[in-house]
């Protein structure tokens, strides 16, 4: 199966994996050793599982928020504007 149709598979990913050689789920298994030194563990642990054809079999909250994966483009701060006054 192309990568692309694995869930939680994004453009990005899909084209790193691509620039490494990997275009379907049989060349993440033969080539674990380099996922692991590319990837990191979590990362690593969901392309293996892919490469078995096993899927998510559970979310928890836990693991939605250990980590962000950016702001926005359209997020703004309003500029800060401090008086300092010298005496």
């Amino acid at each position: 199966m192309p990568l692309r149709k694995i869930p939680n598979i994004g453009g990005m990913t899909e084209t790193t994996l691509n620039a490494m050689g990997f275009k379907t789920c049989v060349d993440l298994m033969d080539r674990a050793s380099d996922l692991l030194i590319a990837f990191n563990e979590r990362m690593y642990k969901f392309l293996i599982s892919c490469g078995l054809g096993l899927g998510v079999t559970k979310h928890t909250e836990d693991e939605m928020l250990d980590e962000q994966k950016g702001i926005s483009v359209s997020e703004t701060f309003r500029p800060l504007k401090l008086k300092i006054q010298f005496k």
